[in-house]
């Protein structure tokens, strides 16, 4: 009975212990992420992980770490194991859905994106990234849809213009790609993908010296 009674004792103290070091390398391992220490970071999620596998933002945040070095597959992993424990948290459906998309998986990306527009139904970003994705596999009507819908819920979505605009040129529609283009300058004139793209578009309606024009700007803003 004694030596029952000490082996709770001895669990009712290891308990805090434990909680105390998954918040100190929960803690530390986000600075250490803020600060682009990744190696540490991973380190130290890991073990606040030991201490606690049931926490899935911390999952999520060592595999924001794993993305960031470009270790996608273990960047898959974690998120997927953040999702199972927090389903509802957009926020791991997104990351997951970029991760895909780095690496050309973009039918999984596009259903991670679809959750986590069913949880986040006015996430611009979210269609506008979803369209993105559309774009690169060939599905160019629904790459606009999204992306249309992400500038009807953000005007400065600067992404959706340029993935629209894209799209527009894709279909053979260069004029209504200018326009596209002409609105992403105008959001961001020192992003050379605008002046790039809306280059192509003048190209492509034969108009040499405008084309000649934006690529002359586009060079410039690379240096």
């Amino acid at each position: 009975m004694k030596k029952l009674i000490f082996i709770f004792i001895v669990i009712l103290i290891a308990l805090p212990l434990a909680a105390q070091d998954d918040e100190f390398y929960q803690r530390r391992g986000y600075i250490y992420l803020e600060k682009g220490d990744l190696d540490n970071a991973i380190a130290d999620f890991t073990r606040a992980l030991a201490a606690n596998p049931y926490d899935g933002t911390v999952w999520s945040s060592r595999g924001s770490a794993y993305m960031t070095q470009g270790n996608l597959d273990k960047a898959i992993d974690d998120y997927s194991k953040a999702a199972t424990l927090i389903p509802n948290d957009a926020s791991v459906w997104n990351d997951r859905g970029g991760a895909y998309i780095m690496k050309g998986d973009f039918d999984r990306a596009i259903a991670d994106y679809t959750k986590v527009i069913s949880l986040t139904p006015n996430d611009a970003e979210a269609y506008a990234t979803r369209g993105e994705a559309y774009f690169s596999k060939g599905d160019l009507d629904r790459s606009i849809t999204d992306c249309t819908r992400a500038i009807s819920l953000d005007q400065k979505m600067l992404t959706a213009w340029i993935t629209r605009g894209e799209a527009y040129l894709a279909k053979g529609d260069p004029d209504k790609a200018i326009v596209d283009f002409t609105r992403a300058i105008d959001l961001d004139p020192s992003d050379p993908t605008g002046w790039d793209q809306r280059s192509n578009a003048y190209l492509e309606k034969r108009d040499f010296d405008r084309s000649i024009s934006d690529l002359n700007k586009a060079n410039e803003l690379r240096r």
